[in-house]
Parts: structure tokens; sequence; C-alpha cells
């Protein structure tokens, strides 16, 4: 690990991080991930993410707790409960090279698929988010992308947009503390991944403070947009 490296950089990502999730709902660990990659080693990206990801995922549900639909979510949380356990065995036994190749595959497709706006088939059961919670939760465990299964699965759903946030972040939770459970139950928790994510809350409670002074006023599908392109050019990096 570059460490004095790392204590700068670590904070600043995940603010920027927490930002984004505030601001729309998901794209965090889109973000963070990759970046982290080029600092800590994939283990310790995952632990850190999973653990912020979770603090912030409590405090905006808090925030949200009068809308959650439990209705939606209850398909994906299940559905993760299938997935983490195989996640976690992943982040544990493959090597390092191979899960940056992982997420950077991950990465390039929910960026294409946005950004060619490829026309998605119209999902009738709620059946499906099962199968989107399990996805998200064996990638969400093992390489912290968990986004793009239930983004995608949606999409397909034709979720409104305040579906979108809400639904969310009343999954991303729940998934958040089966994976730091996970994390711990598999030693994976260490004092160097304990210090990164302590000096990364008070930026982590900055970005989610902006975020919500932001949501609404910035528009959606350009910024995304804007993310894919910068997504890409991350997985191409990382893969290199």
């Amino acid at each position: 690990m570059l460490w004095d490296q790392a204590l700068l950089a670590v904070p600043v990502i995940l603010a920027s991080a927490a930002f984004l999730r505030s601001t729309f709902g998901f794209g965090d660990a889109l973000l963070a991930m990759p970046l982290l990659l080029f600092f800590v080693p994939a283990e310790s990206a995952s632990v850190i993410v999973a653990a912020i990801g979770c603090l912030q995922g409590l405090i905006m549900l808090l925030q949200e707790r009068r809308a959650i639909d439990l209705g939606m979510s209850s398909r994906l949380i299940l559905g993760a409960v299938l997935g983490v356990p195989l996640g976690i065995f992943g982040l544990v036994h493959l090597p390092g090279q191979w899960i940056k190749y992982i997420i950077s595959s991950v990465l390039l497709i929910y960026a294409l698929q946005v950004l060619l706006n490829l026309k998605l088939p119209r999902l009738e059961s709620t059946r499906w988010g099962i199968l989107a919670g399990a996805c998200a939760g064996c990638l969400g465990a093992a390489f912290n992308t968990s986004g793009p299964p239930v983004v995608l699965y949606g999409a397909m759903a034709q979720w409104k947009p305040e579906q979108f946030r809400v639904t969310l972040q009343s999954f991303f939770f729940p998934l958040s503390l089966m994976i730091v459970a996970g994390h711990l139950v598999s030693g994976l928790w260490t004092t160097d991944n304990i210090t990164l994510i302590a000096l990364a809350v008070p930026g982590l409670l900055a970005g989610i403070g902006l975020g919500t002074l932001c949501r609404g006023h910035i528009p959606a599908e350009s910024f995304k947009r804007a993310l894919c392109l910068v997504l890409i050019v991350l997985a191409v990096l990382l893969a290199w």
C-alpha cells in the first residue's frame, strides 16, 4: 500500500463518491472502487467502500424513511442473501489482477449501455428482482459494484425517478450490512483499513451535505453520461 498517498487520496475519493450518491442515489462505489485500486489493494478497497457505504446508507435511509416501500426492495434483499457469500469467497480467493479485470468489465458494460441508450426489454414479473439482488450481492461483496444490476433491473421494470432513489437506499443499506458482516467474519478488517475509514468520515459527511443541497439542481441525464465517460477511462486504465 502506498500509505502516504492513500492517506490523502482515500478521503477525497470517498467524499466525491458520497456527493454522487447523495445527489443521484447511486454511483458512489462505481466511482470509488476503480480510483481506490490505484492506491490500496482490492481487499482494502472493498472493505473501505463497504463500510463508508453502510454509514451513508444509514444516513440517507433516515432522510428518506417516510417514503420507503419495502415491497419494492424485499426481493432484491432476498437475492442479496444468496449472492453475498459467493462474492466474499471470490474476494478472498481471486488474484488481485483478476479482480481489476472483472471490475473493469462491469464498468464498461454499464457505461456503454447508458451511453448507447440501448433499448431494454420490459420486465413484468417482480421475480426478476431476486436475480438482480443476487447479482448485486455477489458483485457488491467482492468488488463493491452492486449498483449496475439493480439500476438495470429498475430501468427494465420502468421505475419512476423517485422510486429509483428511495428503493436503492432501502436495498443498499441492508446489503452493506451483509457485506460488512462478511468482511468482518473473513478477517478483512485490518488496522490500516480502520484508519482509512476513520479519516474518510468527515469527507463523507461533507459530501452528503453538499449532495443534499444540489439534489434536483443538476440534470441527471447529462451528469450520468459524463460519469459514464469517466468510468470508461477508469476501466481502461485499471485493466491496463
